[in-house]
């Protein structure tokens, strides 16, 4: 399973296509067809590894994010750009979490504590930052 998707991104890759649309197909055609039909303890195994090379896979981005951080030189930086963005990124990512859960509680009568809408706003900050490096 894992040489499929590194060669459906070598192959996107080969005809200039974007190799993270090819892998995002590939997965979930994997998913759908290949999955079933592991054994249970191939499916456990499987499950495992891809958890394994799934936190690789961040340790490395986040790396790379923060090295080439570190690599720029003599850049000047406007930190009044810096700090609106800033403020525009956490305020929107807090307006668009509570609306969506209060959406949610209000059709299904069901709401999350405080520190869990906490949590889901600073996991999507987190996860922007993987998506930041990937593009």
């Amino acid at each position: 399973m894992l040489v499929i998707g590194i060669a459906t991104y070598a192959f996107g890759d080969y005809v200039k296509y974007s190799g993270v649309c090819s892998i995002i197909t590939a997965a979930l055609v994997i998913k759908t067809y290949g999955y079933p039909s592991l054994t249970p303890k191939g499916k456990k195994s499987s499950a495992v590894t891809f958890k394994m090379l799934g936190y690789m896979s961040e340790v490395i981005i986040f790396g790379m994010i923060g090295f080439g951080f570190f690599q720029a030189d003599n850049q000047s930086w406007s930190w009044h750009l810096v700090l609106n963005q800033f403020t525009i990124i956490i305020v929107s990512r807090c307006l668009g979490v509570f609306f969506i859960v209060y959406l949610c509680a209000f059709c299904c009568k069901r709401t999350l504590p405080g520190y869990k809408l906490a949590f889901l706003t600073y996991a999507g900050l987190i996860k922007g930052a993987i998506c930041y490096g990937l593009m």
